[in-house]
């Protein structure tokens, strides 16, 4: 069981890192601050940080890390294996973006 709690922690920390950062670069470019975490996310492809279709796809750990934090209810262990399994890679993809970005850029 804490095993599978510190798995759960370790993904909503990745989640919120994802969304420290879209707030940070939106910040710095001084333009207007999104209302939720998931348009802080859509932010960054509308300013040509992401790619639109994927910021789109990544804006969606917002509604999950919404989930593990509010314990709006349990998480199935599907889809904790499932996130383990096939969108860990997401992570390293957003933060190649952003350094690309930010190379291009400073």
């Amino acid at each position: 069981m804490i095993k599978y709690w510190g798995i759960e922690r370790g993904i909503q920390i990745s989640i919120e890192c994802v969304i420290d950062i879209a707030n940070i670069i939106i910040s710095a470019l001084g333009t207007e601050k999104p209302d939720t975490y998931k348009e802080s996310i859509l932010a960054l492809s509308k300013v040509g940080v992401l790619p639109q279709t994927f910021a789109k796809d990544v804006s969606s750990m917002v509604s999950f890390r919404n989930i593990l934090v509010h314990d709006y209810m349990k998480v199935e262990e599907r889809i904790i294996v499932d996130i383990l399994k096939n969108h860990l890679d997401d992570f390293v993809k957003y933060i190649d973006y952003i350094n690309k970005w930010i190379d291009e850029n400073y």
